[in-house]
């Protein structure tokens, strides 16, 4: 198989096959992408790109193939066309505490909920999905390539998680932390917070967290459906080169508008 044969790209439209993420053989990136779609066009996987819509699509190539075994079972793509997005865990903290009176129990704060959505949505017309079926079936033995890769990546990054769990948790044994108030996701040795929780404390779009925090190149941690993790010290490091109130568990603090 050629490296043009991973790769298929019309008028406005195209998708293509990338098998590690330190490829320099993808295609040119449109100049519409913004950074996080930029960074989606450089991961393993398949990508989909749509520049009607300005709107850059990443699956796991084990997720593709599900998809090509689904439409290969099934026919109404062929009169409705299908949808075509990322699978995403949606969730949703919430940090208002109402403050407590004299002689009066303070209200348990709520847990966080979610959902499963498809994010980065991409409509493909019955034509369109029949040359994404065809692309997909052609490549099926490079697709399986890299999901053997991305198994072993997920299983590397996992140990890695653990390792810091448990390395860190022998601290923990001897030391008690102070409950925060924040409602941080807890971790051993330390307080944490996930990029929604910042960005609600900011008044301003994940998107934008995320865009600081590789402006800033801020140290986190990421993990399976949570995402990124910040470590307290570095958000507020963070927070400090962006003009805003640092974040501190003992005592609320007023943010300044970004």
């Amino acid at each position: 198989m050629t490296q043009a044969d991973e790769k298929i790209a019309f008028e406005n439209w195209g998708f293509y096959i990338n098998p590690s993420e330190y490829s320099q053989s993808f295609p040119s990136i449109p100049d519409w992408a913004n950074p996080s779609q930029v960074q989606d066009w450089k991961m393993r996987g398949l990508i989909i790109w749509d520049s009607n819509i300005k709107i850059v699509t990443h699956l796991f190539a084990v997720y593709a193939i599900k998809i090509m075994m689904k439409m290969k079972a099934e026919g109404n793509w062929k009169t409705e066309g299908i949808v075509i997005g990322t699978p995403a865990y949606e969730f949703s903290i919430q940090l208002k505490r109402k403050k407590r009176k004299k002689n009066e129990e303070e209200e348990p704060e709520e847990k966080p909920n979610g959902k499963w959505i498809l994010a980065n949505q991409i409509p493909l017309s019955p034509l369109q999905a029949e040359e994404f079926l065809n692309f997909l079936a052609r490549n099926e033995d490079s697709l399986q390539r890299v999901a053997l890769a991305e198994e072993e990546d997920r299983k590397r990054r996992l140990s890695q998680v653990y390792e810091i769990l448990f390395r860190d948790g022998m601290d923990e044994i001897v030391e008690t932390p102070t409950p925060p108030k924040v409602s941080p996701v807890s971790i051993p040795e330390g307080d944490y917070l996930t990029v929604a929780q910042i960005a609600e404390y900011c008044k301003v779009t994940v998107r934008k967290i995320n865009n600081w925090i590789e402006k800033e190149q801020i140290a986190f941690l990421e993990l399976p459906l949570t995402g990124r993790l910040l470590h307290l010290k570095d958000v507020n490091i963070l927070l400090a080169k962006k003009g805003v109130s640092e974040i501190n568990f003992g005592e609320e603090k007023e943010t300044k508008d970004i």
